[in-house]
């Protein structure tokens, strides 16, 4: 499996949620993180975490998400 892109800017961030079919309130759910965090992400306030972008590519190579 080759190795996914461990950074994300805001506008990656909302790129995938778009791509996933789910909002910000969402993906504070699915993330496991706080709505005020996905917030922030989508944002810009706050850099994505390593973890957090790497979640989002895998859910997305993966074609789907549970919400």
């Amino acid at each position: 499996m080759s190795r996914l892109p461990s950074t994300m800017t805001a506008r990656q961030f909302n790129a995938a949620l778009k791509q996933l079919g789910i909002s910000v309130y969402a993906s504070a759910r699915v993330l496991c993180i706080s709505l005020r965090q996905a917030q922030r992400y989508s944002a810009g306030e706050a850099p994505v975490p390593p973890s957090i972008a790497k979640l989002l590519r895998a859910l997305i190579a993966l074609g789907r998400v549970d919400v």
